[in-house]
């Protein structure tokens, strides 16, 4: 594999003095940044969450700190940005020196180097904020083990990362050169908090800071040698490089590492594991119906129906049914995850897991609508004490969407290729961010319905990266039935959905500083490190 070649390079280059300086230029270069510069940036020309979480996981396997070469800097930053381009186009380069000419479009792509290239760009799936509101719910059977094995409390979690995140706005805005101070540390002070700082002296925050730290002077990651790998940098993004000095090169993975990590720690508990899995799949059945309940009805929303022919004769079961007008969705739930074999492109393994996770959901689903479509002569039972077979009466259509409680790498590519060759319609596969999303955007259950239909109806007419493709061409022309046999969309339509959310987020921030009164000699809320007459109170 011409990829083993090109990450041993990137290998050998991260064991150069001074390469955190490199990762510190990459950083504001591609993740530090004005919404709409971030957000209208050529992603070709700007690395990923996923590509610099992979840098920093070989320099901290590799982590040379010898005394600094500053006069390389510059040089390895440009070879680096090399070989990270090289290493993506060699996926291209494997598939077309393997590819088989007669196979079908969809067994072109259902190929494990084209599959593993699709997750390991893929975007990012998740925004922080996301991560950081479903934390607590979906730890909340778990809470106690988590206190008395961890002692952690989750529930300060977005106060935790709110503290980082602002201490850092405050000292990039900060950011002076000064003469007696090397260049390139300024930029490296600028993003590296004290203990103190990050802690606030307080021991909740004091106890995350242990589980989401590593020390640099450790051994790590010494069996990191591909992309799909384990990283510890993905369980410990903050990353102790002095005595009292910790270097936070990405604040997405403080929130990511927050809601994925308690799981993998519960899990190595053998006591425990069992407990945690049963928890896992209760919680993302209540987070979907929470979503879902914010534009639905409750008396619209059934959980958990059990269909039998007999009384012990079950033939299936529906996670969640939401009902409105003359149509209905079912949503088929799991809380499967990749595995490392899968996210190092062993065809079988991504299979195998697809069909945990997907492909056996949305199998189940078929046998769920085709039983609500022909109700008669079936046994229903609810959790939901006012469902009844009358709520069935009069629905003309139900549309399938199969739910993952975590960041699927590629989610809609793999539904696309590797269920489009067998099934008339591609099913729509969400992860329970992008339903928040879909639910945020079309805010009443019409809107909600329409999008879903002319997903499932025009599913092999258009191509998109991620859902928020479909989403964004949805809001902006409608999904109709195009003039061509297929429509790509690009990763820009992902893009404009991620400018309006940070937006709106930005213009919260501001609208809650209007809201509060400031003196003329105040610090600015701007954190420019002016005087507020002097800045945003200037007439």
């Amino acid at each position: 594999m011409k990829q083993q070649k090109h990450i041993e390079k990137l290998s050998q280059l991260t064991k150069s003095s001074g390469f955190i300086f490199v990762l510190v230029k990459i950083l504001f270069n591609d993740f530090i940044g004005t919404t709409e510069t971030l957000f209208n940036k050529n992603v070709f020309e700007h690395l990923n969450h996923n590509e610099f979480s992979f840098l920093i996981g070989l320099w901290l396997k590799n982590a040379n700190v010898d005394e600094v070469d500053t006069e390389r800097i510059e040089e390895m930053e440009a070879h680096t940005y090399e070989i990270m381009e090289n290493l993506h186009n060699s996926f291209l380069e494997d598939y077309y020196e393997t590819r088989d000419e007669n196979a079908s479009f969809y067994e072109r792509f259902t190929h494990g180097g084209m599959l593993k290239e699709a997750m390991f760009y893929s975007s990012d799936g998740a925004y922080d904020l996301q991560y950081l509101s479903l934390i607590n719910h979906k730890f909340t059977y778990d809470k106690e083990w988590l206190q008395l094995n961890k002692d952690l409390d989750l529930i300060v979690s977005e106060l935790f990362y709110k503290n980082i995140s602002d201490k850092l706005e405050i000292k990039i805005n900060q950011l002076k050169i000064k003469k007696n101070i090397p260049f390139y540390q300024h930029f490296l002070d600028s993003v590296c908090l004290t203990k103190e700082e990050i802690t606030n002296n307080k021991k909740t925050y004091e106890s995350l800071l242990n589980h989401l730290s590593i020390d640099i002077e450790q051994p790590n990651n010494k069996n990191l040698n591909d992309l799909g790998d384990f990283n510890i940098f993905k369980e410990k993004p903050i990353i102790k490089i002095a005595s009292n000095k910790y270097f936070i090169p990405s604040l997405f993975a403080i929130s990511e590492s927050l809601y994925e990590s308690p799981f993998y720690w519960m899990i190595l508990d053998k006591a425990y594991s069992s407990k945690a899995s049963y928890n896992r799949g209760k919680v993302a059945e209540e987070m979907t119906k929470n979503i879902l309940l914010k534009i639905f009805p409750e008396c619209s929303v059934f959980q958990n129906i059990i269909i039998n022919k007999t009384k012990n004769d079950q033939i299936t079961d529906i996670d969640i049914l939401a009902i409105s007008g003359n149509f209905g969705i079912i949503f088929q739930i799991k809380s499967k995850k990749l595995t490392s074999l899968s996210k190092n492109g062993n065809l079988d393994a991504i299979k195998k897991d697809f069909k945990a996770a997907i492909e056996d959901a949305f199998n189940q689903g078929i046998v769920a609508k085709e039983s609500l479509l022909n109700p008669e002569g079936l046994i229903f039972n609810c959790e939901n004490t006012n469902f009844s077979i009358n709520n069935l009466r009069g629905i003309e259509e139900y549309y399938i969407v199969t739910i993952v409680l975590e960041n699927y790498p590629a989610l809609t590519h793999q539904s696309h290729v590797m269920l489009g060759e067998t099934n008339t319609e591609v099913p729509v596969t969400l992860n329970i961010f992008d339903l928040d999303l879909l639910v945020k955007y079309l805010n009443k259950p019409v809107n909600f319905l329409d999008y879903i239909s002319k997903r499932v109806k025009f599913s092999k007419k258009y191509k998109a990266e991620n859902e928020m493709g479909y989403l964004a061409y949805h809001l902006k022309h409608g999904l109709t039935e195009p003039k061509t046999d297929i429509v790509g969309l690009d990763y820009s339509w992902g893009q404009s959905i991620d400018q309006i959310y940070y937006r709106e987020r930005r213009q919260k921030k501001t609208e809650k500083f209007q809201t509060k009164k400031f003196q003329r000699n105040d610090s600015c809320p701007c954190h420019s490190g002016l005087k507020f007459k002097k800045c945003c109170g200037k007439v």
